[in-house]
């Protein structure tokens, strides 16, 4: 071993940095170029004196080094996606906090997106990203401890995580409703929520580390964490339908499905229904309950319920790809007439680019006879990530931070505070807001018409969260980009501020946006769609061309269900209607020619029918 070896050595065993050293971190403090400590090193490295471990760096990879004698650091091994302290948007809440403190530890890790593969750090935390479901019942008689006092026993309840009593008060009628509570010690979240399938009340709850952070923070900073995660301030519980409900005065008890509370705890009661609300209102402060808020949660729309007939055609649909390349034309030429209509306020390098690229996308669709759902998804997924990269351009010319649609526009978190249209960002909370109102419009719309919105698949788009209403996407991409240019001059003209969104901190304490009910902002936000709605679109009012195109779609489904039943479907003797041959399993077992043969009688009543998916365009 020579001496340059020996140094090498003697640097890499003196090393105190977080990360272990590197050839770079060799090379300065020798004074040696990078290719003669690599060559060295590598002879240690064969001599088993030090070894390498190479990792996804910030930019590129990244190779360490250590004494064979010594451990690697616990979380060289781990990467950020695996961390708790990465948010939704792929940024570090942590090295965030530290920031707006005033301790910039680490600029690489602050307002930047981390890659997934991306090395953790010393604080790095395992992330616990699903949260847990008990019965009501089952949750108390778990978390119940009974301890015997000097004045007699005290029932209590703990924390699932920590063993820290939960702020739920005493006795066997605990104070768990439908606000969110949090263990006061590690922060853990708890919260009832009702399944309206099951008809009865689950208590969710997800493990946060509350405790760790507040350590780790600490530790780096030597101040405290400032920030409060969200937690409900008042007890309360949503009732779905007061029949379902024992309203009892004599025993100051309200008992709704699986869950029993004391009136005289409660200060606020959500009726769903607005017969309920009226009558609440009247009947608690004649009891002497004037102190519960009684709030008019809102009756939910019901979509009609589906009819087979139509589920099985949209299977069939979907199987043969007869409407799949008019569909994703319609929703690539809306992206082009909406860019085009708000051109003047954006970039003209990128939107040319954009516009070429979607046209690239059009031309490419036009080449081909059909498309599946994948190759539709490809086709318009690259024209809205780039409609979405010249709209980021846009808002951060006006000030705006958009962190991209793609993970900030979800929040599929049933730990939230009251509100509206939530995202992890200011302005996909306020596109949220008109888009969630625009389909609100078609919901009512196809309720009045007896189309089902929750309950058919989609040709394209599959499975979907929270519902079944596949189709429904299929039909409402360009129902959504039609309000898009509104907002855009709602906000140029500043009659909306993103700084008019409220945030609370959620789980993880990532930021959570939302839009209260009653508030000016979301009443502007109304008045935005309605003016999207009233505006021309392909020579109507955008209402009455919504209205006709979801009254059309209606027709075609069922025209086509009639028309198709004229052509029969024969397997070992058994005639089966077309509509049927998916749910039955009769499709695989079709040969070539039966195929083709159907797919061409069916594409024929579908040309016969008309339908067209709506494509926006000027005026």
């Amino acid at each position: 071993m020579n001496e340059i070896q020996e140094k090498i050595l003697t640097l890499i065993s003196n090393h105190t940095g977080v990360y272990p050293i590197t050839v770079k971190n060799i090379e300065n403090q020798l004074g040696c170029s990078n290719a003669f400590v690599a060559k060295n090193i590598k002879i240690l490295e064969k001599e088993k004196r030090v070894d390498k471990k190479e990792v996804v760096w910030f930019k590129g990879r990244i190779a360490f080094y250590k004494l064979s004698k010594n451990t690697w650091p616990e979380f060289i091994g781990k990467k950020c996606k695996n961390c708790h302290n990465k948010s939704t948007i792929d940024t570090c809440i942590f090295y965030e906090e530290l920031a707006d403190a005033g301790y910039i530890e680490e600029p690489r890790r602050v307002m930047k997106k981390l890659d997934h593969d991306t090395i953790a750090c010393q604080w790095f935390i395992d992330r616990k990203t699903n949260w847990e479901r008990k019965k009501f019942q089952d949750f108390l008689d778990e978390t119940r401890k009974v301890t015997r006092t000097k004045t007699g026993y005290k029932t209590s309840y703990h924390c699932k995580f920590c063993g820290e009593e939960l702020p739920i008060g005493n006795g066997f009628i605990a104070k768990l409703g439908s606000s969110v509570i949090r263990c006061i010690n590690c922060e853990s979240i708890i919260k009832l929520v009702f399944k309206e399938k099951e008809n009865l009340f689950r208590v969710i709850y997800a493990e946060e580390k509350g405790d760790v952070y507040r350590e780790h923070f600490y530790k780096a900073s030597g101040i405290f964490s400032t920030i409060v995660p969200y937690v409900g301030t008042k007890h309360g519980i949503v009732i779905p339908d007061l029949k379902s409900c024992i309203l009892n005065f004599n025993t100051k008890t309200l008992v709704v499905c699986n869950w029993v509370g004391k009136l005289t705890t409660l200060e606020y009661i959500v009726a769903r229904k607005k017969s309920d609300y009226d009558y609440l209102l009247d009947v608690l402060p004649s009891k002497g309950y004037k102190k519960i808020h009684v709030i008019f949660g809102g009756e939910k729309i019901k979509s009609p319920p589906p009819i087979k007939q139509q589920v099985g055609i949209l299977n069939i649909l979907r199987e043969t790809k007869i409407a799949n390349k008019e569909f994703c034309l319609a929703t690539l030429v809306s992206r082009r007439t909406i860019l085009q209509r708000i051109s003047h306020h954006l970039d003209k390098e990128k939107l040319k680019s954009t516009l070429t690229l979607i046209e690239t996308k059009i031309q490419e669709l036009n080449r081909k006879t059909s498309i599946t759902p994948s190759e539709w998804n490809d086709l318009d997924r690259d024209a809205a990530k780039n409609m979405w990269w010249t709209l980021a351009a846009f808002f951060e010319k006006i000030g705006i931070y958009f962190p991209g649609r793609g993970s900030a526009r979800l929040m599929q978190d049933n730990f939230k505070p009251y509100g509206l249209h939530f995202s992890y960002s200011a302005i996909d909370t306020l596109i949220n807001g008109v888009y969630d109102k625009a389909r609100d419009y078609v919901k009512e719309y196809c309720t009045k018409i007896n189309f089902c919105w929750d309950g058919l698949p989609g040709i394209c788009h599959g499975k979907t969260k929270g519902g079944v209403f596949g189709l429904h996407l299929d039909m409402s991409e360009p129902i959504k980009l039609v309000v898009l240019p509104f907002l855009i001059e709602a906000l140029v003209n500043e009659e909306i501020i993103p700084n008019q969104v409220q945030y609370k901190y959620g789980r993880r304490r990532q930021k959570v946006f939302f839009v209260y009910p009653q508030s000016e902002l979301n009443e502007q936000l109304e008045q935005i769609v309605k003016e999207a709605l009233n505006s021309k679109m392909n020579g109507k009012t955008g209402r009455s061309k919504i209205n006709d195109y979801y009254l059309e779609g209606k027709y075609w489904l069922n025209d086509l269900i009639i028309k198709s039943n004229n052509y029969e479907i024969k397997h070992h003797g058994v005639t089966f209607q077309p509509w049927a041959i998916i749910r039955e399993g009769v499709w695989g077992l079709l040969d070539r020619k039966e195929k083709d043969q159907f797919v061409k009688e069916l594409r024929n009543y579908h040309n016969e029918i008309g339908f067209k998916p709506l494509a926006l365009k000027e005026g």
